[in-house]
């Protein structure tokens, strides 16, 4: 098998080198013409005029009213920064009910670690939330140690804003999951 595909790379390499040199060798004699036959072919120049200006007519922009636009940049920061706030102090609330220390709900990685460990969930998932699957487990066993239901879960997951405060301020008490 080894010698016959050696082979076979050999002659193909021939061929190709051949094919090769018959080109260049035939190229060479087109761009050359036997001596006493150069009479020069009379070709005409093609003329290039410019074109015309293109007439375009560009809408308008109308100038911005910068201090229209700072306020509504305001507006926006502030609104963000209250529904930042409002979210770290359901946190704080959920965290302290399930005795773990308030401060948590500030620190942006470890606010998700010590949610998963209320949850009943180890560390590592917080690899894994993106996906839709592991986050609706995650949420729907956070409700079940505040001894809420499944549905309860799946609208932690689909309307936070509404559920988490219900979790947070409502009646419901953390009940730690028994290891077995």
């Amino acid at each position: 098998m080894g010698r016959r595909w050696i082979a076979a790379v050999a002659f193909s390499a021939a061929v190709g080198l051949s094919v090769v040199a018959i080109a260049h060798h035939a190229s060479a004699q087109i761009e050359t013409a036997p001596p006493g036959l150069e009479t020069p072919i009379p070709t005409v120049a093609p003329v290039i005029t410019p074109a015309p200006p293109v007439q375009t007519s560009f809408p308008t922009i109308p100038p911005i009213n910068v201090a229209a636009a700072a306020g509504f940049g305001i507006v926006f920061f502030l609104i963000w920064l209250a529904v930042l706030v409002f979210f770290v102090i359901v946190n704080w609330r959920i965290f302290t009910k399930a005795g773990e220390p308030g401060w948590a709900a500030i620190v942006p990685i470890y606010n998700v670690i010590v949610l998963l460990k209320i949850a009943g969930k180890p560390w590592w998932w917080i690899f894994i939330l993106w996906l839709i699957v592991p986050l609706f487990i995650a949420y729907i066993d956070l409700a079940h140690t505040f001894g809420k239901s499944t549905g309860f879960g799946v609208g932690l997951v689909l309307l936070s804003p509404i559920f988490f405060p219900i979790l947070a301020f409502g009646s419901a008490q953390y009940q730690p999951r028994v290891s077995a």
